[in-house]
Order: C-alpha cells, then structure tokens, then sequence
C-alpha cells in the first residue's frame, strides 16, 4: 500500500508537471518576425499548387496570433516581409502577388486591404517618382522588434482620449464617410473599450442597434475634447452618406428635445443655423462628468475651461472711458496701495504665497459708502487701469420673481467667471455692484422672497468660501451686512463725501474757469459728492447748448440747489483706511 502510494502520488506530479508545460507553451509568445516569415513562405510554396489559405498551418497559426482573418493576414505578412528588404511596392504589385488566393477578384482584395489600412496597419508615402508605396507602420514594426503579441491582440484605439481622437481623425476629419465605415470606426472603439462610460450609455440606450445615434453622440463628445467646440449638426448631410430619411428623424427628435441625451441632460443645444434646422450640439456640465469621466482630471479642466461659452457679458478694458478720480491725498494713496495690488505681477505674487490646495487664493474686496462717491467709477477705473476685463453684475441681473431661477442664474454667474479666470491669461474682475440686496443680513423665512433671498446668500457665501480670482462688491449700507461676508471681504474700503479741496478739484475738473471764490462758494454751500457733481457738469452742458439765460456760475447755483430735494450738510469725516487690517 506504501508503495502503491508513492507510484500513485509520482504519477499524479507527473500529470501536474505535465499539465502546468502544456499551459506554460500554450501562453509562450512565439517569435513573431520568425512566424511572419514563415507564414509568407508558404505563401510563396503554394503560389501555384495549392492557392488555399486555409491550407497554410504557420499562416493559420499567425491568423489566430494576430485575431485576424486569413486574408488580412496574408496580406500584412506579405507587405511586411516584402518592404523589410525593399520599398518598392504598391498596392497593385500586392494585388498581383496575391489574387490567387482572393480568387481573382480585385474587389475582394480591396476591402481587407483597406480595413488593414483602416485599422492602421498599412500606411502609404510617396516614394522618388511620387509614386504612392506602401509599408506596415512603424508602431507595428516596433511590436513584431519587441515580439509584443498584446499590441496585435488589442488593436484600435485604447482609452476614451485616444478613442475620441481616433474617432475625430478617421471620421470627423473626412469629405466623405459611407454608413460602413462609419459603422467600422464605432466598431473599432467599442470592441477594445467596452467599459468606457460612452460605449456603456449607448448599449444601454440601444444605440448600436441605429448607428446614427452612437456617431452623433461619439460626434459631440470627440469635438468637446480634441476641438473643444460644438458638434455641427450640418455634417451629416454634408458629409456623411447615412440615409436622408435617417438623419431627418434624428434631428427632428434633436430639435424637438426627444433626443434621449437630450432628455437626459448630457447634451445640449446651443445655436447653430436654426433656419436649416442645423443646429450646434455640445455637452452639459452633466455630459462631461458622465461621458467623459475617465478623462485626466487636469485635461478635463483644460477642456471644460476652452470649450465652455461666456454668457454673461464683459467690458474689455479698452471699453472704459479714462476718467481722473479726485480724492483726499490720503485716500488717494490707499486707492493707489489697491491699483498696485491688483496690477498682473503684484497679483500673481499673492496667489502664489498660498499653497496649491488652499481653498481661497482670491482677492475680494467691499467698496463701501453714501451713493455717488465713486465706488462703481472706480471699479471700473481698476479695471482700465489694470488692463483686466470686467465681469459687471448687477443684482437685478439675476434676480428672478420664481423660486428657483435667482439661484441657477446666480450659480451661472459665477460658472462663467470661472471659465474667463481658467481660460483668460490676465485675470478678469468679478463685480457685483449694488450687493446691499444680497449681503444685507438674514432674515427669518416667511414666504417664498425670502427663502430665495437667503438662499442666494447661502451660494455667494460657499463661492467666495473658495473665490480664486478678484471680486469686488459695491455697498451703500455696510451697516446692513451680514456677519458671515465680514471675513469674507478681504479688503473693506469705505468711500465717503470728499473733503473741501478734494470738491474743488472735482469741480474744475467738470467746469472750466471757475474762480476760487466761486469753488469756495460751492463747496461750502453743498458739500457734493463726486456723482452730484457729475450729474450737475452733464446738465450744465445741456443748458450751455440752448443758451445760458443767466451767467455761468448764476446757472450752476440754480442747478446744484435742485439737485438735492433734501439738501444734507454731512460733516466731512476722515477716511481712515488700512491694507494691514484687511478683514476689520
């Protein structure tokens, strides 16, 4: 029994030994170049007496390699060991070589030799009598150098960046595109991807059943990433040859919203030529997270950041009317302290003081004070001076009587800012003018107004949480501010009435000649703000261009008296302003 034990036990190694080497030479790569030679020889053996290529063992052998037909095989092996000692050979000398084994038929050979040349395999260049020869590309070559079976056996476009570009340069890019090779470039990406989050939606909506949906959709997504634009839709009848019938219903279920990723909100459209019922389609906020998720996160950003469109409207710098603001000397040098600031290589200095992941790397600064003391005008002065565009908003902008709508635009508002930051070289301003509405404190919710309103709040309060970037808001009622945008505000900067000398140099700055007695006069007498006096200066002309009926400085007495309804004599406080105590 011992030794019947020990025979039974030796057998069974035996099996296992034996068993574990047929496994181990079933998995061994074969030495490709060797295979390829020899599959190319039989081919030459058997020219003649038995063209049948299911008769060649080493061919069959290289066929099952590479997971591709005999007759793509016999034409790879036969361009690649013909080309390694000439570069002599085009497509009808191939043709030649090889039609008995095509049965003569040219038609045939044209259809495997142009899937080789479709997947890649085969490419053409121009040899010395511009006659176009043909070759296997180098990164085929390079495998068969490395015996890298893998690359054969996974050949096509690998991951969702390459795929996309795949799918822009062989589809996208062509004059013209027939329904089957169409259908072959889908093929190609969804054979070698089956879990991208792309081929998974279009199973799961049956697209693959009606081509049509899956290159459209695949259209879209390929133009967001490689083009960062929208998908015109005018391609497929231009260039595409899918039926009439066909691309008509897509695009009626397009404009009519029944699209289904449309109606799932991955899509969207965004202009195009309407009248032809052409219309431009890009993705959604929704549509990159879910179709194009496996994207690097930097160049998803990247992307986002140049194909996403600016709706809310900018001033350019050039736009802004160069005006000279006249205040107190040392108002003036803490309006000086913040135009420095905010200059490109002062700006770029502070951010880069904060670590990469810090929350909040921007600038947010509150002009506050009595209406027409230059807050807005001096915004718009940063703006020209730093050469930075202007994002201006005003509250009204995004104030919506429907609950709900405030908040989504709002939320937009700053989508779009972020977008110019990202895309932008030198950095765009963010300006919320006339905010008392949304800064004003809380207040207890009592009916649908007011649930928006804190509502809104709550949003700005999270955005400039993590604001990268410059904001600056404008108050006439800081006295009203929430505590919770106190730390918020970086820099607080309170504009008031300016004092004597600042009024006169305003005043001859709007009216010409005015004497020193009559500057004295006015200032004592009024006490005007910087707008006041603006909007007196404007009338002033008006009254010049239909003829003065009294003397000049008679005419800017009456109108500075009806200027004000009420006329206030506020006492002309100091300014007292500090950069080092940003968040008092």
């Amino acid at each position: 029994k011992g030794r019947d034990f020990h025979i039974l036990n030796f057998m069974k190694t035996l099996k296992i030994t034996s068993l574990f080497e047929k496994k181990k030479s079933n998995h061994e790569t074969p030495d490709l170049i060797k295979l390829v030679k020899e599959a190319y020889g039989e081919v030459q053996k058997n020219y003649l007496s038995n063209p049948d290529l299911s008769q060649l063992p080493n061919l069959i052998l290289l066929s099952e390699k590479f997971k591709m037909n005999h007759e793509r095989t016999v034409i790879f092996a036969t361009v690649y060991s013909l080309t390694e000692t000439e570069n002599q050979l085009t497509e009808n000398r191939l043709y030649f070589l090889l039609k008995p084994y095509f049965n003569d038929s040219i038609r045939k050979f044209r259809m495997e030799f142009r899937q080789l040349k479709r997947i890649g395999y085969l490419y053409f260049f121009k040899g010395q009598n511009s006659e176009w020869l043909l070759s296997i590309h180098h990164k085929f070559v390079q495998a068969l150098d490395e015996n890298n079976l893998d690359y054969f056996q996974n050949v096509g476009p690998q991951g969702l960046e390459e795929s996309l570009d795949y799918f822009k340069k062989k589809a996208l890019d062509q004059n013209t595109l027939s329904e089957a090779e169409a259908d072959a470039y889908i093929i190609d990406i969804e054979q070698v991807n089956p879990n991208l989050s792309l081929v998974k939606y279009c199973e799961d909506k049956l697209f693959i059943i009606a081509t049509i949906n899956t290159f459209a959709l695949f259209a879209i997504c390929s133009k967001a990433m490689v083009d960062c634009e929208g998908f015109d839709f005018s391609y497929m009848d231009l260039y595409i040859q899918f039926g009439r019938r066909e691309i008509n219903q897509l695009r009626m279920k397009i404009l009519n919203g029944e699209w289904e990723p449309i109606q799932d909100k991955l899509v969207e459209i965004d202009g195009g030529n309407q009248i032809e019922h052409n219309p431009t389609l890009r993705l959604t906020s929704s549509g990159y997270s879910k179709l194009l998720k496996e994207l690097d996160s930097d160049l998803m950003q990247l992307i986002r950041s140049k194909s996403g469109l600016i709706k809310t409207p900018m001033i350019q710098p050039q736009q802004i009317q160069k005006i000279k603001l006249v205040f107190s000397d040392e108002f003036t040098e803490n309006t000086n302290r913040i135009t420095q600031l905010l200059t490109q290589k002062s700006f770029v200095k502070y951010q880069s003081s904060f670590p990469k992941n810090a929350k909040m790397k921007g600038m947010t600064l509150l002009f506050h004070g009595g209406p027409g003391c230059g807050k807005t005008e001096f915004a718009m002065q940063l703006s020209k001076q730093t050469g930075r565009p202007l994002m201006k908003i005003q509250v009204t902008d995004f104030q919506s009587k429907w609950v709900g709508q405030s908040e989504s635009q709002l939320k937009a508002i700053f989508d779009d800012y972020r977008l110019a930051y990202d895309r932008m070289k030198i950095k765009p301003i963010l300006f919320l003018n006339e905010c008392d509405q949304i800064i004003g404190k809380r207040i207890s919710v009592g009916n649908s107004v007011d649930q928006m309103s804190n509502a809104l709040q709550n949003i700005l309060l999270e955005e400039m949480e993590n604001f990268d970037g410059i904001m600056i808001g404008t108050t006439n009622l800081k006295e009203n501010m929430d505590s919770a945008f106190e730390r918020r505000w970086i820099i607080k900067l309170q504009f008031d009435t300016p004092n004597s000398e600042a009024q006169k140099a305003i005043w001859k700055s709007y009216i010409k000649g005015l004497k020193p007695i009559e500057l004295d006069q006015l200032v004592n007498q009024f006490h005007f703000t910087p707008g006041e006096i603006a909007n007196i200066a404007r009338r002033f002309k008006v009254e010049q261009l239909l003829g003065l009926r009294s003397t000049k400085f008679q005419t800017l007495l009456s109108l500075s008296e009806t200027e004000r309804f009420i006329k206030t004599n506020p006492t002309n406080k100091a300014i007292g302003f500090d950069l080092r105590r940003q968040a008092s």
